[in-house]
C-alpha cells in the first residue's frame, strides 16, 4: 500500500435473532494525498464497490442456509 492512498475500512457484527447483520463503514478518503474532488469521487466508487461486495455476500449466505 502507497503512503497517502489507504482508507479504515471496520466491520462490525450483530446479531439479530437467527441473521448477523454486517456493517462496513470505511473513513480517512479527507485524508489520502489525492485533490478534494479526487477524495469524493474515490468515496462514491467505493460505496458502489461495497454495495456490490455485501449484495454477492449476502446470497451467497442465502445459498449456504438453503
Amino acid at each position: 500500500m502507497t503512503e497517502g492512498t489507504a482508507t479504515r475500512v471496520e466491520f462490525s457484527l450483530t446479531p439479530e435473532g437467527n441473521r448477523t447483520r454486517l456493517r462496513v463503514a470505511e473513513s480517512g478518503f479527507t485524508s489520502t494525498d489525492a485533490v478534494k474532488v479526487d477524495q469524493q469521487r474515490h468515496a462514491e466508487a467505493n460505496s458502489q464497490g461495497w454495495l456490490q461486495v455485501l449484495d454477492n455476500l449476502r446470497r451467497y449466505g442465502e445459498q449456504r442456509a438453503a
